[in-house]
C-alpha cells in the first residue's frame, strides 16, 4: 500500500499556482492558517462593531453588498465607506457577495475602493455564489442574469456534456470577470468547485445547511478540488432550511417574515450548527463563517429587521468584559466563541486522511438527485437526463454516505452530515488530474459516464505501477489491455441473475445484470457467477494493482442500477483495508486527521441522531492506544484493552487525539514546519483582546 500523503495544501507550491495568471490566496497573505469570520449586517451595526473591534469575535468579515448599497435602486448607505475603513484599520479581512446588480462600471468602482482600502485583507468577491445550482435551476437561462449574459434560451437537453460544460464556462467567465479576477467560490452543488478553480477562484468553499445537498457530499467534492488545484477552502454555514429561518429575539418569540414564520423554533438546530463548524475546521477550512444569527435580531412592526439589536451594556464602574458580550450572544453566537477558542487551543489540526480519489469525467456536470434545484427527472447539467453512469455515482454515495440524498428534506436533519460506514475516506477529482495530484492518493476509483482517454490511461497505469490501486468498470475502459486487466476482455455481454460467489466463499443472490465476457490471464478472480464467469478481477501491476469490474457501472439491469451486493462485498473489503481506525457501535460519522507523527491520529466523531446518545469504541488499526487527549468532550472517554471507549451525546460532536504505543503510520512527510505554514492564532484574535482575557474573572464581568 502506498504511503499516506499528509501535507496540507500549500497553494504557492502547487502546479496550478505556477500556471495560472491570477494567483490563489495563500496563508502568507492571510497571515495565518485559519480565521474565524462573522457575517456583518448593517453598515452602522453597533452590535457588529462592538463584537469585532472590542471583543475580537472574528478576524474576518463576510457581508452581502446589498446591506451597504441598495439592490433595488443602488442607493448607498450613509457612511459605508467610513465604516469599511474602520475595519481595514483594525486589520480585519473581508469577503462578500458580488454586487453584480450595480452594473459593470459601478461594480468596478466598488471593487477598486475595496482593493485600495484593504489591500491583501480583501480576500475577494464571491464569484459564483450558488451559481452551480443557479445554472441547474435555469437562473442563467431565464432568470435575472440571463439578459446581462445574453443567454435567454433554455439549452437543448440533447446537447453533449462537453457542450454543456463549455456553456457553463461562459457563465463562469462572466461572473468571475465581474469579480475582476479576485473571486472566490461558495458552491451549493458538487461540480461548482472544480470549474471555479479553473476560472481563477482564489479560494474554494461550500454553502452548508440551507435547503441544499448533503454537506458530507459537498466536502467530498470541495476537498478534492482543493487538493487537485492546490487551493485553500472556506465554508458559509447558513441558518435556513425548508421550514424557515432561525434568528433569535430577546423576547424569545417567533415572528412573521414575509410569507414565513421565523424565530428560534425554526431553521437548523444548534447541534447541526456545532457539528458543521467542527467538521469544517477538521476538514482544514481556512475561513469559517456562520451566515447570520450570532446576536439577537432587531424587530420592527412585528417583523425581523436587517440588523442586530444594540448590545445590552453594563453600567457603573464595571469595564467591558466577557459577561457583557455573553449577554448579547444567541446560542449560535456562544457556539461561535467556543469554536474560536477551540481553534486557538488546537491550531495544529493535521490533514484529513483521504486515501480514495473518486475520478469523474471533466465534463460530468453531475447533480445529486432530490436537491433543492431538482427538475422532475434526475439530470446532469440542469436538464440532461441521468445516464447509467450517473446512477453509479449516486449509488456509490448512497453506499458510503448513507441517506446523503435525503439532506434538507427531513426535520431531523438526516443527510446533512451522514454516517460513514467506512469512515470519510473520499475526495472527488476530475479526469484532467495530473500525476502529482494522483500521487496524493492510495486508490483511484473511476465513477460515472466516461471513456478513459489515452493520456488518462497512461497516468492511471503509472499510478498503479508506483503502488496505487485503480478500480475501473469495463464500460469506462472497454479496450483495456490484458497487461492491466489481467484478462482478455471479449465482446459478448450475457445477462445473468441468481447466485454469485466471492473468493472468500461468500455468496449473494443478485437480480438481473449484464457483464462483459473475459478470459483471465494473470489476474485473480474476486467475484464470479455460478458458472465461473469473472465479475471482479484483481491484477498486480508493478507495485500496485488494477481492479476490473466487468459489470457496467457495477449495477443491476433495472433503472436505478443499484450496485450488486457481491461487488459491494469485494470493494468493501478494499475500503476496510484502507481504514486507520475501527469504530464499533451504532452508525456514526468519523473523520481521521494525520499529522507529521507516525504514532498519533486525530478522530472526529459526529452523532447525527437527534435524540439517541452514542456509545462505542475507537481502535487504531495497527497499534494499541496508549494515550488520548479529549479536544472536545472529556468525561465520556477512557482507554480499555488498547481502544478508546467513548460516548457522543445526541446531535453533538467529539474530537480525540489518539496516541499509539508505537509507530504504525507510513507517512510521506515528517517534521512539517507548521509555523511556516501559518498555523497559529491571527494577531487580531481574542488572545490580544483585554475584554476577552478578562473573561469570568471577579470584577470583570
Amino acid at each position: 500500500m502506498r504511503t499516506i500523503h499528509n501535507m496540507p495544501v500549500i497553494p504557492e507550491e502547487g502546479e496550478h499556482y505556477a500556471q495560472c495568471a491570477h494567483k490563489p490566496m495563500t496563508r502568507s497573505e492571510m497571515k495565518c492558517d485559519f480565521r474565524n469570520a462573522m457575517f456583518m449586517k448593517h453598515p452602522d451595526s453597533q452590535a457588529c462593531w462592538e463584537a469585532i473591534l472590542r471583543y475580537k469575535v472574528a478576524s474576518a468579515v463576510y457581508f452581502h453588498a446589498r446591506h451597504w448599497i441598495s439592490e433595488k435602486d443602488g442607493t448607498e448607505w450613509f457612511g459605508w465607506k467610513h465604516s469599511l475603513r474602520k475595519l481595514a484599520d483594525a486589520g480585519v479581512f473581508i469577503f462578500h457577495v458580488n454586487p453584480v446588480w450595480l452594473g459593470a462600471q459601478r461594480t468596478r468602482a466598488y471593487f477598486d475602493f475595496l482593493v485600495e482600502t484593504f489591500g491583501e485583507q480583501f480576500i475577494g468577491m464571491k464569484g459564483d455564489s450558488e451559481l452551480d445550482g443557479g445554472y441547474t435551476a435555469g437562473w442563467c437561462w431565464t432568470g435575472s442574469y440571463a439578459e446581462q449574459m445574453g443567454k435567454v434560451e433554455v439549452p437543448s437537453p440533447r446537447r453533449s456534456r462537453a457542450e454543456a460544460r463549455q456553456q457553463y464556462d461562459e457563465v463562469l467567465d462572466w461572473f468571475y470577470g465581474r469579480a475582476f479576477n479576485r473571486g472566490m467560490s461558495i458552491s451549493s452543488l458538487g461540480y461548482g468547485c472544480h470549474y471555479a478553480a479553473e476560472h481563477g477562484a482564489r479560494m474554494l468553499g461550500i454553502e452548508a445547511e440551507e435547503c441544499l445537498p448533503s454537506d458530507t457530499l459537498l466536502w467530498c467534492f470541495c476537498r478534492g478540488a482543493a487538493k487537485q488545484y492546490d487551493l485553500l477552502t472556506t465554508v458559509s454555514i447558513s441558518s435556513v432550511n425548508h421550514w424557515g429561518l432561525g434568528p433569535h429575539f430577546r423576547d424569545g418569540e417567533n415572528v412573521a417574515f414575509g410569507d414565513e414564520i421565523v424565530g428560534p423554533d425554526y431553521g437548523a438546530s444548534q447541534g447541526l450548527h456545532k457539528r458543521e463548524w467542527y467538521v469544517a475546521y477538521m476538514n482544514s477550512a481556512s475561513i469559517i463563517v456562520f451566515a447570520d444569527g450570532i446576536f439577537h435580531h432587531a424587530k420592527y412592526a412585528g417583523k425581523i429587521s436587517g440588523d442586530y439589536e444594540p448590545f445590552i451594556k453594563g453600567g457603573g464602574a464595571n469595564p467591558p468584559g466577557f459577561g457583557y458580550l455573553e449577554a448579547n450572544l444567541t446560542p449560535k453566537g456562544k457556539t461561535q466563541l467556543q469554536c474560536q477558542e477551540f481553534a486557538a487551543e488546537h491550531p495544529v489540526r493535521g490533514t484529513p486522511y483521504m486515501p480514495v480519489a473518486l475520478l469523474l469525467d471533466h465534463d460530468h456536470g453531475w447533480n445529486p438527485p432530490g436537491d433543492y434545484y431538482r427538475t422532475p427527472t434526475d439530470c446532469v447539467w440542469g436538464n440532461i437526463p441521468y445516464a447509467r453512469g450517473d446512477y453509479q455515482i449516486d449509488n456509490f454515495f448512497r453506499w458510503v454516505y448513507p441517506d446523503y440524498e435525503l439532506a434538507s428534506y427531513y426535520r431531523d436533519e438526516r443527510g446533512y452530515i451522514t454516517n460513514t460506514p467506512f469512515g470519510d475516506l473520499f475526495e472527488v477529482i476530475v479526469s484532467n488530474a495530473s500525476p502529482t495530484c494522483l500521487d496524493k492518493y492510495r486508490v483511484v476509483m473511476l465513477l460515472g459516464e466516461q471513456q478513459v482517454a489515452e493520456d488518462v490511461q497512461q497516468r492511471l497505469a503509472d499510478f498503479a505501477r508506483n503502488g496505487g490501486i485503480v478500480v475501473v468498470a469495463i464500460d469506462q475502459w472497454p479496450q483495456i489491455g490484458s497487461d492491466l486487466a489481467g484478462a482478455e476482455v471479449g465482446e459478448g455481454v450475457p445477462g445473468c441473475e441468481g447466485d454469485v460467489r466471492a473468493a472468500d466463499d461468500v455468496s449473494f443472490s443478485e437480480e438481473r445484470f449484464e457483464y462483459r465476457e473475459a478470459g483471465v490471464t494473470t489476474g485473480d478472480v474476486l467475484l464470479a457467477t455460478r458458472d465461473g464467469a469473472p465479475l471482479v478481477i484483481r491484477n498486480p501491476v508493478g507495485e500496485g494493482a488494477f481492479f476490473l469490474v466487468t459489470v457496467p457501472s457495477w449495477g443491476r439491469t433495472e433503472k436505478r442500477h443499484e450496485i450488486l451486493s457481491g461487488i459491494r462485498h469485494v470493494l468493501g473489503n478494499l475500503l476496510r483495508d484502507l481504514r486507520l481506525v475501527e469504530v464499533k457501535g451504532r452508525p456514526i460519522y468519523c473523520l481521521v486527521n494525520v499529522t507529521d507523527r507516525d504514532d498519533e491520529l486525530i478522530v472526529t466523531l459526529c452523532n447525527n441522531s437527534p435524540d439517541l446518545p452514542w456509545e462505542g469504541s475507537v481502535r487504531l488499526v495497527g497499534a494499541p492506544i496508549a494515550s488520548f487527549e479529549a479536544w472536545l468532550g472529556h468525561s465520556e472517554a477512557a482507554i480499555e484493552d488498547g481502544a478508546l471507549r467513548c460516548g457522543v451525546p445526541a446531535n453533538d460532536v467529539r474530537i480525540f487525539k489518539l496516541g499509539a504505543d508505537r509507530s504504525f503510520l507510513p507517512l510521506m512527510f515528517r517534521d512539517i514546519d507548521w509555523k511556516k505554514l501559518g498555523v497559529g492564532i491571527p494577531d487580531t484574535d481574542f488572545q490580544t483582546c483585554p475584554a476577552r482575557r478578562n473573561a469570568h474573572q471577579p470584577g470583570h464581568g
